[in-house]
């Protein structure tokens, strides 16, 4: 372990135990609240001056940063532990009825705003050519499936591209950290590089990151499933993600596409 480098959850951490102190506001506000951590929440409590007010906005339903120490209850544990008052935002302003009507199935409180147009929600469209559009937008709870589709797609002659650069980077480091001779040799080290961190993961008591694990494998594995070799096998995943795309179908996961309107 470097002793020598503080990194940010260290900064967090340093904070809440040393009992540092912070500036302190009248109004303290939090957007995407749900997403708020255990010692984050002990920061605000440093933050909010005495007699001061805090208001936190978010969402549990998009409560998406386990991984990072965030739990499903954020918001409640902000309520509790600020004895917050409640104000249901429970209409939308941005989706249609039908769509809503899908979402309902989930977030039952929901309603669309009076007046909000219909709609329309279809089936897929087939993978034909003509049924895309460059503006189109796939999202997908977990990476994988994405690319099985982006290589149907790209068969298809429809050009498209996975949002997300350190995806890609983090599959090449992957890659790398395995040292595979060849492809096949590639996919027999997945299975026991699988096995291995899946039972670090359980001893540690990190459950909640065996998805993300089993998604960055099973991703892996889609591409490698669809090279020969291995310069092919990094040539594929530099050239299917980025950043910014253009004039191509966007394929992206939820988390990627947050806040992306």
């Amino acid at each position: 372990i470097d002793t020598n480098v503080i990194d940010f959850d260290d900064q967090l951490y340093l904070t809440v135990v040393l009992g540092l102190p912070m500036p302190r506001f009248p109004w303290v506000m939090i957007d995407e609240a749900q997403d708020v951590s255990a010692i984050q929440r002990k920061m605000l409590h440093g933050a909010v001056a005495e007699g001061g007010r805090l208001i936190a906005v978010g969402d549990a339903h998009q409560a998406i940063y386990g991984f990072r120490g965030a739990d499903s209850d954020s918001l409640g544990a902000i309520g509790r532990e600020f004895s917050a008052q409640a104000f249901p935002l429970t209409v939308t302003y941005r989706c249609p009825t039908d769509v809503v009507a899908i979402a309902q199935q989930f977030v039952p409180h929901l309603e669309a705003v009076a007046g909000a147009p219909a709609g329309s929600v279809v089936l897929a469209p087939s993978l034909e050519k003509h049924d895309w559009n460059a503006d189109d937008l796939v999202i997908c709870r977990n990476t994988a499936p994405l690319i099985t589709l982006a290589y149907r797609l790209l068969r298809k002659r429809v050009p498209c591209r996975v949002l997300g650069r350190e995806i890609g980077q983090g599959l090449s480091a992957l890659v790398k950290q395995l040292r595979p001779t060849s492809v096949s040799h590639l996919l027999e080290k997945l299975v026991t590089y699988t096995k291995t961190q899946v039972e670090k993961l359980k001893k540690a008591g990190h459950e909640h990151k065996l998805e993300a694990l089993h998604d960055k494998v099973e991703t892996l594995r889609a591409f490698a499933l669809e090279v020969r070799t291995l310069p092919e096998l990094e040539e594929a995943i530099t050239s299917m993600f980025s950043d910014e795309v253009f004039d191509v179908v966007t394929l992206s996961t939820i988390h990627k596409a947050k806040g992306s309107e």
